[in-house]
């Protein structure tokens, strides 16, 4: 080894791989093998290095104390261990790729299985090239946590935003991806030259609203996800919850109160459906609302009773005359709702300033 030129040595450390891996030798021999391949690791060529580790790959015999120091080789070195050796555990492939390169992360997510915790852990790190690369990989086994990751970290990213929803991905990361579709819509050339800014915003709102009502009617846990999400980036307002009631949503809309209020949904529904207007006040303050806009949204509630198919003939002028008010009362919350902000916002810079 020491004499021989770069070629011979590259020859003589694949076979001596090859021979570790594929015979059966005895234990004096093999133990003086991983010596000389030990003694390889050494050597100031990495081609000779990468013949051992193209011998040693696909053998789940080969030493661990070699494989792991091949895989942290130079990059083409690495990624041959990387991308085939099964002596590798989840452990050892999230220890490379917390301190790799992004060659690292690209070969981990190829290989032929990824465990759900070495996925997990890859989302948290890789770039989207790799977490393209993870999503397109039969082998990899993703968990729903990661899913939501990929959703949150990758959203504004075309291609992986395609790949996620040709997925069974959860609800509310399925929703954060169609927000971010909204938003990359109404910023393209072709819309803003089409649609007025204001027509945009409709436009997209009403298309969001849509959708949300989709995913929740095909919610396998009536949507409580979904809520989670919306409350949580502040979607709940009053005039998207006029849209549910126009709409007819009620399931959706008693899911959404029950979940705020923390009462039952049956109960919930039982005070839409028949409460006076005061009691139907009084759950959407328990939701947060304010008094002013709870009490236009009981009174809109009522109107809605008014109006709906069961209503007796006697309600028939109220029946025809209350999607104008609806609309109305729509706006109302809307500006009730954005004064309520505005004021809650120059609250928070006055204490701070204070």
């Amino acid at each position: 080894m020491k004499d021989a030129r770069v070629a011979d040595r590259s020859k003589a450390a694949n076979a001596l791989g090859r021979a570790y891996v594929q015979s059966a030798i005895k234990p004096i021999d093999e133990q003086a093998a991983e010596l000389a391949m030990t003694y390889v690791l050494d050597d100031p060529s990495p081609k000779v290095r990468l013949a051992l580790a193209q011998a040693l790959v696909a053998s789940e015999r080969a030493p661990r104390h070699i494989i792991l120091s091949l895989a942290q080789d130079q990059a083409e070195i690495s990624s041959t261990i990387l991308l085939g050796s099964p002596c590798l555990t989840d452990a050892d492939l999230i220890d490379i790729m917390v301190t790799g390169t992004n060659q690292t992360h690209a070969m981990i997510a190829l290989r032929r299985t990824v465990s759900a915790p070495v996925s997990a852990a890859l989302v948290e790190v890789c770039r989207d090239y790799d977490a393209a690369l993870l999503l397109q990989n039969p082998g990899a086994n993703i968990p729903v946590i990661a899913f939501r990751r990929l959703a949150e970290r990758f959203a504004t990213h075309a291609q992986i935003r395609e790949l996620l929803l040709d997925r069974a991905i959860p609800e509310d990361a399925r929703l954060r991806l169609v927000d971010a579709l909204s938003q990359s819509l109404a910023q393209s050339t072709f819309i803003q030259n089409v649609l007025a800014p204001g027509a945009i915003s409709h436009v997209m709102t009403t298309a969001t609203d849509d959708a949300v009502i989709c995913l929740q009617q095909s919610a396998s846990q009536r949507g409580s996800t979904i809520i989670q999400y919306l409350h949580v980036q502040r979607r709940l307002t009053p005039a998207f919850l006029m849209t549910l009631l126009h709409r007819g949503e009620l399931p959706f809309l008693c899911a959404i109160f029950a979940e705020l209020s923390g009462t039952s949904n049956k109960r919930v529904r039982s005070i839409l459906a028949d409460g006076r207007m005061q009691a139907v006040q009084n759950l959407l303050i328990t939701c947060g609302m304010s008094e002013i806009i709870a009490a236009d949204f009981a009174h809109t509630v009522i109107l809605w009773r008014q109006a709906r198919p069961s209503a007796t003939a006697s309600h028939m002028t109220d029946r025809r005359s209350s999607p104008g008010q609806l609309e109305r009362l729509a706006e109302r919350l809307e500006i009730a709702d954005k004064r309520s902000d505005a004021r809650g916002y120059a609250a928070r810079q006055i204490n701070a300033a204070a």
